[in-house]
């Protein structure tokens, strides 16, 4: 079960709204944290006293729209025992370095330096996850076993 399967059975569960940051996303554009509606986003929060809210940048985007958090939970993807995000996650040297590197490795797999999308969007990913390090910041650890 990944963010929003598990955000919607908590919103079932707790009786709680669930608001998607991918639903405040001007799509399209290779970002995200830049492309979003912090407008509406500020708002609708302002219209519910309990929340469940679920998507990428999660801390960054809050920080945005100076919304507290009561509880995080980070999914944490593994397969046959590894931590699917621990490079990205853990990264222990230069970022730049690091980035540099892992668009390397984007293009050689694309084929192209066409997926500029997908590049900027995984840097904006990395990005977040080196300043913000929302896997050490949760309250809970939910582990999905892909």
């Amino acid at each position: 079960m990944g963010k929003t399967p598990l955000a919607t059975e908590l919103k079932e569960k707790l009786d709680y709204p669930l608001i998607s940051l991918d639903d405040y996303l001007d799509r399209n554009k290779g970002g995200f944290i830049e492309y979003l509606s912090y407008s509406r986003l500020a708002q609708d929060l302002s219209n519910h006293s309990h929340v469940v809210i679920e998507g990428d940048c999660l801390l960054q985007v809050l920080a945005r729209v100076a919304a507290e958090i009561d509880l995080l939970v980070y999914v944490k993807r593994l397969q046959h025992g590894v931590w699917l995000d621990e490079r990205e996650c853990e990264i222990n040297g230069d970022l730049e370095a690091f980035i540099a590197k892992e668009k390397e490795l984007i293009e050689r797999i694309a084929g192209t330096s066409g997926e500029s999308q997908v590049l900027e969007l995984s840097e904006e990913i990395i990005r977040y996850h080196y300043a913000y390090r929302p896997h050490s910041k949760a309250h809970v650890t939910y582990v999905r076993q892909t």
